[in-house]
């Protein structure tokens, strides 16, 4: 992957801000690659995707066994029900809107992106939106599990309703983790935003990028900032809202 001289820069320096949107707002739609994948997509498909997991920054899960304890923590620490969009969910929304953003693969389990008007999204970590029983399948929504007192219950079985959330040493869905690989080896841009690229197997993706930009935003280094095109070491809201409006 190519550099481009001095890549680290604040926000602050105008020069961040121009090469940023000459890689992601002036991007050209290219032609798709000659390689099997993701859902036939046609030759105009704009290539451009943003892998993240730090736009909302909600904390992990501790380890605790006991089932009781489990769902007391997920309600009091991983839920944000009030929680809006902010200027990196709608920045990005509006770059899909524009035909420049493909796909959108996070680890945050709020549906923010969605909210915010993303339609393509991959979400690693899955969504505290969605709840099935363990016994019968049968869907909740979050007011369900909210409401509940303790481990929450099927209304029709009295199974254990259990979040479609990865938890404690639970595996991450491989459909969704191979569907995110292809993704990366088709596009052309990918900005890596609001993570500091430790955390796996969600940090490995990156090594599947073999396009020509690859653009991370973080207020921290990471271990790939010297393979990056750009790197800026600021918010990824704050970016995004100068970059694209």
């Amino acid at each position: 992957m190519p550099l481009m001289g001095d890549h680290r820069l604040q926000l602050s320096d105008p020069l961040g801000v121009e090469r940023m949107e000459k890689i992601v707002v002036g991007l050209e739609r290219l032609d798709r690659r000659d390689r099997p994948g993701i859902d036939a997509a046609p030759p105009s498909t704009p290539r451009t995707k943003i892998l993240h997991a730090g736009v909302d920054g909600h904390p992990g899960a501790r380890d605790d066994r006991h089932p009781a304890g489990i769902y007391d923590f997920y309600k009091s620490k991983m839920i944000y029900r009030d929680a809006k969009p902010n200027h990196a969910h709608l920045a990005l929304a509006r770059l899909e809107q524009a035909g420049k953003l493909r796909v959108v693969i996070t680890q945050n389990i709020d549906m923010l992106h969605q909210q915010a008007g993303s339609r393509e999204v991959l979400e690693l970590h899955g969504s505290v939106h969605r709840n099935f029983c363990m016994n019968c399948d049968r869907f909740f929504g979050l007011d369900h599990v909210l409401a509940a007192d303790g481990v929450p219950k099927c209304d029709s079985c009295g199974g254990i309703v259990k979040p479609d959330v990865v938890l404690y040493e639970e595996a991450l869905d491989m459909a969704i983790l191979e569907k995110s690989r292809r993704y990366i080896e088709q596009v052309d841009v990918l900005i890596v935003a609001g993570t500091s690229l430790t955390v796996y197997p969600a940090a490995g993706l990156i090594q599947y990028f073999g396009g020509n930009h690859l653009v991370l935003v973080n207020k921290s280094p990471t271990p790939y900032d010297h393979a990056a095109t750009l790197v800026i070491n600021d918010s990824i809201g704050e970016t995004l809202k100068q970059v694209v409006g």
